[in-house]
């Protein structure tokens, strides 16, 4: 860019979001592979991350309502149908949007989202870390305006409250 900044002025969103997802799959594949547990596939057209059994990752850029763009294919429909309830325990798969924020033409922060459908968000939280007045860490979240998003407070969980939902 710093030869020809004229260039980046012509360029399509959608070719901004191509050109930054290949940079970070290809800063993500040497920082992943190797790691137990995790399963990196790359099988064009499909790009994700399988964490253990139980997480599937694909990268995605979110808008400020929440929403993400993909193809509506079989697999892309079969990837971000999470179900509510899982036939088991043992069968419990969470598909995960993990990315970032897109608005006002560039990244704001990057964040992790559920969903229920390609359509439907569960649940949106940014990856961002900031100090509290404490001194402790704190997790601030992304509000994103709909009637159906739930408000999950994962913090004030016990070990009692874990144990007793399994």
């Amino acid at each position: 860019m710093a030869e020809h900044p004229d260039w980046y002025g012509t360029y399509l969103q959608r070719h901004v979001a191509s050109f930054l997802h290949e940079r970070i799959w290809g800063r993500l594949l040497p920082t992943l592979s190797g790691m137990a547990g995790v399963t990196m596939i790359d099988l064009e057209p499909e790009r994700s991350v399988a964490i253990g059994s139980r997480y599937h990752v694909r990268f995605k850029r979110h808008r400020i309502d929440g929403a993400i763009s993909t193809f509506r294919t079989d697999s892309a429909l079969r990837f971000w149908s999470n179900r509510v309830e899982p036939l088991s325990p043992d069968m419990e798969v969470w598909s995960l949007a993990l990315g970032y924020l897109w608005d006002d033409d560039r990244i704001q922060y990057p964040l992790i989202s559920l969903r229920e459908s390609m359509d439907k968000i569960v649940w949106v939280r940014p990856l961002q870390v900031a100090a509290d007045g404490a001194g402790g860490q704190e997790v601030t979240a992304l509000t994103v305006e709909t009637v159906d998003l739930p408000d999950f407070d994962l913090t004030t969980l016990t070990d009692e409250d874990i144990a007793e939902a399994e």
